[in-house]
């Protein structure tokens, strides 16, 4: 059975852009910087990955401080009616998922911030094992931490699905596979081009192609 690490954003569920507008908020906050992220890459990245960004851009970075008070404004964006959903099909294909795969977590999230995402979606949270943004602002570094958390699993054995060219980076620097779904913000040609092992529109046309190589 391999070990298929998830994605949250893009690829789980959508926040209507939740994350990005907590992390201006929360930069506003502590260092008064208006439109921190603006032209910052989000997708795919890490939260500590984006406040070093942040950082080139504007100066140093309170990190503490801006994580804490991210966190905060997420946690009070989230609770407006409908900001949080999973994505289409998302919902029938984890248990599908769960009986070939054992199922855990790799996001750029802060961990405390994937686990407010998942609950206000409705989402299993799956025991929050996994590698999470908190772990190293280098999203390729994510995958030994993962596997070292589920128990030492084989790399051979390590699948990531996801939806940008940045979880097929992370994926090939980790030595794992690796699906994509078109349910991101990146193209589909953008997502071709990176190269993963399996594309799919969404996980609700294409599972039956993410299960015959989870089990093949």
């Amino acid at each position: 059975m391999p070990l298929l690490l998830l994605d949250i954003d893009g690829t789980l569920l959508r926040t209507r852009g939740a994350g990005r507008t907590a992390l201006d908020h929360a930069f506003v906050r502590v260092h008064g910087w208006e439109d921190a992220t603006e032209g910052v890459e989000i997708a795919g990245a890490t939260d500590a990955g984006i406040l070093n960004d942040v950082g080139r851009r504007f100066g140093v970075v309170d990190h503490d401080a801006v994580r804490e008070a991210y966190l905060q404004e997420l946690a009070r964006l989230l609770r407006e009616p409908g900001r949080a959903a999973p994505i289409e099909g998302v919902h029938a294909a984890l248990p599908q998922l769960g009986a070939v795969a054992e199922l855990a977590l790799l996001t750029g999230n802060w961990r405390v911030g994937a686990a407010l995402k998942l609950a206000a979606a409705g989402l299993p949270d799956f025991g929050l094992r996994g590698a999470f943004g908190d772990d190293s602002a280098d999203r390729g570094a994510l995958v030994p931490v993962a596997r070292e958390r589920c128990g030492g699993w084989p790399v051979e054995e390590v699948v990531i699905l996801g939806d940008t060219p940045g979880d097929i980076a992370c994926a090939r620097a980790g030595g794992a596979r690796v699906i994509v779904v078109e349910t991101g913000f990146a193209s589909a040609s953008a997502l071709r081009s990176a190269g993963p092992d399996l594309q799919v529109a969404d996980l609700e046309s294409g599972l039956d192609a993410v299960l015959a190589l989870l089990t093949r």
